[in-house]
């Protein structure tokens, strides 16, 4: 068992060493369905609340990444799904990009709607990103992958 938790640990700390030297600068968290919107100070928040069955799947999630990366201006996308419990999953994903993209421009490019995405934030330490992303890498219904075009 201690063997095999190392080869993670040692998984996770070269990828994230990997994907530290692609420049990742802005992130969000997609989550699929129920949940409630509301305005505060001329900006909307999203609470989650826990549906019946709101889990996205790996080939959906390729998808909306693959047209992510596909827009002009960003160079890679990276994408990692953590399971919250059976039912439910949600999404991290980071991109590089020289602009600052807003959630309207995401949804069209991802062609999903509006409501799945959550606010975006530049990342800050990328390094540290990338470590809280990877939190639960090779768990059960986990999944990471990276787009580019």
């Amino acid at each position: 068992m201690k063997v095999k938790q190392d080869r993670i640990i040692e998984r996770k700390y070269n990828l994230i060493k990997d994907y530290s030297s692609m420049n990742f600068n802005w992130q969000s968290v997609m989550r699929v369905k129920n949940f409630k919107e509301f305005l505060i100070d001329d900006k909307y928040h999203r609470t989650y609340i826990r549906p019946y069955s709101s889990k996205m799947s790996f080939s959906y999630v390729d998808r909306v990444m693959d047209r992510l990366a596909k827009r002009k201006s960003i160079d890679y996308v990276i994408a990692f799904v953590e399971q919250d419990d059976y039912l439910n999953n949600h999404l991290h994903f980071a991109w590089s990009c020289p602009i600052e993209l807003t959630r309207e421009q995401l949804a069209k490019s991802m062609r999903t709607s509006l409501k799945y995405i959550r606010d975006i934030k530049p990342i800050q330490n990328e390094t540290e990103a990338l470590n809280y992303f990877t939190k639960r890498l090779y768990g059960k219904g986990s999944y990471n992958n990276i787009y580019s075009y």
